[in-house]
């Protein structure tokens, strides 16, 4: 299926988002290679890493750039601090980004990992209101945000609440969970990176690749899960160029018989969206549960903005199941859902999306396996 724009307001709309993107783009490639005068860590030197993160983000020094091995592997295996407060909550592996200073890393194809070992959880970066952090050729890889019972669980890998922008780079198999009892409504979102209210986060030439957002537990209340590689929350601002979104995961497994919504499996928006010359494939949502399921954007759910262009979304899918015979089963939008007065869409190729469902009464509906 290939769509073209037609709203000559939405085709204005589109054309200056993507005109943004663009110039987005031509700053980034100023951002590699590194420089002479960067800070150089050496392969798994985890102590000076943090201290060349402190130091560049206090603005004191570092000011060119911190420069890894290149090829290296830097190893976490406790949480350096932990969020308290706000949609960020959880431990993280490095120094948080809050400024006043920039902070650029030059990875050279490094990576930055959570131990398998690791006893705690945590994610590896999380980025304040206040902080600015610019990745370049780097992976970040196997963090997990799992808050325990009755606290909701964002960001397994990058959590944002500032400025964020990747360019070559890759944020790979990290998770949000939840998995421990809980007496009232629950979330785990973003299994890859949280952009939270305000914040921007800018991906360019890069991959969001096998992260996952699981629910593995039986609850009083609800259960919501959003974005299993991505997810922007209200008034964020999340711009892709030339980058793949694929194999991320939401994946619901609970006996509960209370209502589960799961929106997004590749990227889930609930602010500003820009796509420009992505691809975004193998995304699911799969939930099987007791009760009512709503599984809605296999590769992409969206509300109140979203321009997309010249991007193949394929072969993603929602999937919803439920021992239920009495309640409603709904799955919609295997490659995208859109809904919203904003949207602007120009030269997408959806091809191979599905949306299907197993149990429920009879209201219960699959919809728009495309869009």
């Amino acid at each position: 299926m290939l769509l073209r724009l037609h709203s000559r307001r939405g085709y204005l709309r589109l054309a200056l988002a993507l005109t943004l993107l663009y110039l987005l783009g031509l700053q980034m490639i100023e951002v590699g290679p590194a420089r002479a005068a960067t800070c150089t860590v050496a392969d798994g030197d985890i102590v000076n890493l943090k201290t060349t993160l402190t130091s560049a983000n206090a603005g004191t020094g570092c000011t060119e750039g911190i420069s890894l091995a290149t090829g290296g592997t830097y190893t976490l295996t406790v949480a350096d601090n932990t969020v308290t407060n706000g949609n960020g909550l959880g431990g993280n592996g490095l120094p948080q980004i809050s400024g006043p200073g920039k902070v650029v890393i030059y990875g050279n194809g490094a990576t930055i990992q959570r131990s398998n070992a690791a006893v705690t959880n945590f994610r590896l970066f999380y980025i304040s209101s206040t902080g600015d952090l610019t990745l370049d050729n780097l992976t970040i890889k196997g963090g997990k945000i799992d808050n325990g019972a009755n606290v909701n669980a964002y960001g397994g890998g990058l959590s944002n609440a500032g400025k964020l922008t990747l360019t070559r780079s890759t944020v790979t198999s990290n998770s949000s969970v939840s998995s421990a009892a809980s007496t009232t409504n629950i979330q785990a979102g973003a299994g890859g990176i949280f952009n939270e209210n305000l914040a921007t986060t800018t991906l360019n030439n890069s991959i969001i690749s096998n992260n996952s957002a699981i629910i593995t537990v039986n609850t009083a209340g609800g259960i919501q899960s959003g974005g299993g590689g991505l997810l922007n929350n209200d008034t964020g601002i999340l711009n892709l160029l030339n980058s793949t979104v694929s194999g991320n995961s939401i994946s619901v497994i609970t006996p509960t018989t209370n209502a589960i919504l799961a929106l997004g499996g590749g990227i889930s928006n609930n602010g500003t969206l820009n796509l420009l010359n992505n691809t975004v494939n193998n995304n699911s949502i799969t939930v099987a549960a007791g009760g009512s399921v709503s599984t809605v954007g296999g590769g992409i759910f969206s509300v109140v903005t979203a321009n997309l262009a010249n991007s193949t979304v394929a072969n993603n899918s929602t999937s919803s199941t439920s021992t239920s015979t009495t309640t409603q089963i709904i799955s919609i939008g295997g490659g995208i859902y859109l809904n919203g007065a904003n949207a602007g869409l120009a030269s997408l190729t959806i091809v191979n999306n599905t949306a299907g469902f197993s149990g429920g009464n009879n209201t219960s509906i699959a919809v728009g396996g495309g869009i």
